[in-house]
């Protein structure tokens, strides 16, 4: 069966070759519309992606940026009532301040009045005995007339200084720097600083013995009196009891402003869930919508260019699998041409061929021998 369709194709004539022209014409067409229509789907699909990822991204930024502000809307109220409970905290540190101030003032009036009279009586002295105003200060009683702890801190800071430090820097910065001149410097200091203090130990204290004693007796009242004027100044500032000071207008304020700013928080919390659930996907439905119609045209463009992509492949398919089958295996699939085609009809319109076989074998040989003609042209030209 397959002997006898060969020989019959092998021997028709100009009209088959026609047909094998058309075929291999609309195989060559139709690949080429495949391969132009997969272009533009690529370029379809292309298109699409880029589209898509400009409405993700739009609709990922506007959703940040109304989150953000929703949040930053409510961070206002509340920065805003917590700048105003710091005011009003202030404010009631202020005048809690100011009332503590005026009851250490009060309770401490009697005492304060005693001291004062008790330095008062010291002056007295100072001055009936006509001893210097000088002597009448807490550096002279600490180093003449110690009686406090406070008092030896002064001494010992003093020997310290005139033990020390003088002698040290006399010695580093005022006279040659050798041992023997810190030995002198040293020994100077002590005898200045001694015979200083000698001095006016005779002179002032022992001189006014008895008048020192009475003053001793003054400066350890006025100094009971000043430990118990701080003492109660400490317990009045510790002192938890708000109620005396008539403060209840800024605890009032302060309730209402803790009780605005739980609200605020609630309500900001509310409104992040309310968002995260819902507001956020009515954003994204209204952004989809926006670009609904253009990505439907190019889904729809791309569907359409997809369909024809496939059918133009299907009959370049179909057009291939019957050239295969039905011409290659006569002529040869490498001279399954148009241009050897063209030759074969030419010679069998010249009338030099009535078949096919002969139509091929025409073509062939004119072929071989313009392929020879050729290079034989090609090595004269090199000679």
């Amino acid at each position: 069966m397959e002997d006898k369709e060969t020989t019959s194709i092998l021997s028709s004539g100009i009209e088959t070759l026609y047909t094998m022209k058309e075929n291999l014409l609309e195989l060559t067409g139709y690949r080429e519309k495949s391969s132009k229509l997969a272009a533009e789907e690529d370029d379809l699909e292309r298109q699409l992606a880029a589209k898509e990822k400009a409405q993700n991204d739009e609709t990922a930024s506007v959703t940040k940026k109304r989150k953000d502000e929703l949040s930053a809307s409510f961070d206002e109220q509340i920065n805003s009532t917590r700048a105003r409970i710091k005011k009003v905290k202030s404010k009631k540190e202020k005048e809690k301040n100011a009332k503590v101030s005026e009851r250490v003032e009060l309770e401490t009036a009697e005492l304060r009045e005693e001291r004062t009279q008790y330095l008062e009586e010291i002056k007295k002295i100072h001055k009936a005995e006509k001893i210097p105003s000088i002597f009448n200060n807490g550096y002279y009683y600490a180093l003449f007339s110690p009686s406090t702890l406070k008092d030896i801190g002064f001494i010992i800071l003093t020997l310290v200084l005139v033990l020390g430090a003088i002698p040290f820097l006399l010695y580093r910065y005022v006279f040659p720097e050798h041992v023997i001149w810190l030995i002198i410097t040293y020994i100077l200091t002590v005898l200045v600083f001694g015979g200083l203090y000698i001095a006016i130990n005779r002179l002032i204290k022992e001189k006014h013995i008895e008048a020192y004693k009475k003053i001793k007796t003054q400066r350890s009242m006025a100094l009971a009196a000043k430990k118990k004027i701080n003492h109660m100044k400490r317990a009045i500032q510790k002192d938890k009891d708000e109620s005396v000071y008539g403060l209840g207008k800024f605890d009032e304020e302060l309730k209402q402003l803790d009780e605005e700013l739980t609200n605020f928080a609630e309500e900001k919390k509310k409104a992040m869930v309310t968002f995260e659930s819902a507001t956020k996907y009515a954003i994204a439905k209204d952004i989809k919508a926006k670009y609904e119609n253009e990505l439907n045209d190019l889904r729809q463009k791309h569907d359409q260019v997809y369909e024809q992509q496939k059918k133009a492949e299907d009959m370049g398919k179909q057009f291939a699998l019957e050239i295969s089958e039905k011409y290659e295996p006569l002529i040869g699939k490498e001279t399954m041409t148009i241009p050897l085609l063209d030759k074969m009809i030419e010679c069998m319109e010249a009338g030099n061929a009535t078949t096919i076989t002969e139509a091929l074998a025409y073509a062939k040989a004119n072929t071989e021998e313009n392929a020879l003609l050729v290079q034989t042209k090609s090595d004269e030209t090199k000679k």
